[in-house]
């Protein structure tokens, strides 16, 4: 009964509604902030030094550092102050914090989610980041897309650019 009282009220208090424009979210004004984890001292970031959780984050960093097609790139932290709404596997509210923003040579914006280990809730955030990148796309005017990039499918080739891993691993 209180199972069926639950999803009851979840279903009760998930409205979806056409998106608006809010306000957007610029790097450059984020204030300078404690990180306690890895770091990579990046050209093409804002950041003087970008934070990152973990090595596959440091070898991702030094591939958007050195990729001809990268103009420049950020590493989402929740001090940033973006992250995006999702219902996980058991219908709870959550909250997305995506890897990174890439902005490439031609004027697109990535949001690229690097994964060790996939989770219950990958496919559902997947979904929910790339409607946010449609809605993001209409509303603003400028291309947004997403890419999940696998730390064993990375692992297997040099890329030298976006492109090149946006061909080898779209699905």
């Amino acid at each position: 009964m209180i199972k069926l009282f639950v999803n009851t009220f979840k279903d009760m208090t998930f409205i979806e509604r056409e998106p608006d424009k809010k306000d957007t979210i610029k790097l450059s004004d984020t204030l300078p902030f404690v990180w306690q984890k890895l770091v990579y001292p990046a050209n093409k970031s804002v950041f003087n030094y970008v934070p990152c959780d973990n090595d596959f984050e440091i070898n991702f960093e030094k591939f958007l550092d050195r990729a001809e097609d990268v103009m420049s790139f950020s590493k989402i932290v929740p001090k940033i102050g973006f992250f995006v709404e999702y219902r996980d596997s058991e219908g709870n509210l959550r909250l997305y914090y995506p890897d990174f923003v890439v902005l490439t040579d031609k004027n697109e914006n990535m949001i690229i989610e690097t994964k060790g280990r996939e989770d219950v809730d990958v496919a559902h955030k997947d979904r929910r980041i790339g409607l946010w990148c449609e809605d993001a796309t209409n509303l603003m005017g400028s291309t947004w897309s997403f890419m999940r990039v696998d730390q064993e499918d990375f692992e297997k080739y040099r890329f030298k650019s976006i492109k090149e891993i946006v061909s080898a691993l779209r699905k």
